[in-house]
């Protein structure tokens, strides 16, 4: 699975929908190469998004896409300010770890949802993962991820 430095991304954007929220995490996505079609993946998660929220508890989320758009297994761990993600918890959402596989990866993507969700019970984890420390947060990820 691909996932660097560059992968880390910390804004500070705000956000008045999910919507708002997948298409600045396929732009992201584009801009680092991961994807062919910034609509499409956009498209993709707020679909999934629908089915079911993959926001979790204590600001935390798991947003995922299997498409034919994406190049190649990724992970972009993405942080922004606060906002209402309809978590689990009912409270504000503010990272998230994005995953991105190609149509035919099959169920690669679980595993790696899996895999980050054993890894949301460990309060030091979580404290990592909520550092202003790219490498920091790198280096706990990718000790995980691959």
């Amino acid at each position: 699975m691909k996932f660097d430095i560059d992968n880390v991304i910390l804004t500070t954007k705000e956000y008045e929908s999910k919507k708002d929220i997948c298409a600045d995490i396929a732009e992201h996505a584009y801009n680092l190469g991961l994807i062919t079609n910034k609509k499409k993946i956009a498209k993709g998660l707020l679909e999934r998004e629908m089915l079911s929220s993959t926001g979790f508890e204590e600001g935390f989320a798991i947003p995922h896409v299997q498409s034919k758009y994406v190049k190649t297994p990724a992970l972009i761990y993405y942080r922004t300010n606060d906002c209402d993600y309809d978590s689990l918890d009912g409270l504000p959402t503010s990272i998230f770890f994005v995953i991105l596989v190609p149509k035919d990866s099959g169920s690669l993507h679980l595993d790696k949802l899996s895999t980050l969700a054993r890894n949301l019970v460990d309060i030091d984890f979580k404290n990592t993962m909520k550092s202003t420390d790219k490498e920091e947060i790198f280096k706990t990820l990718s000790k995980i991820i691959n």
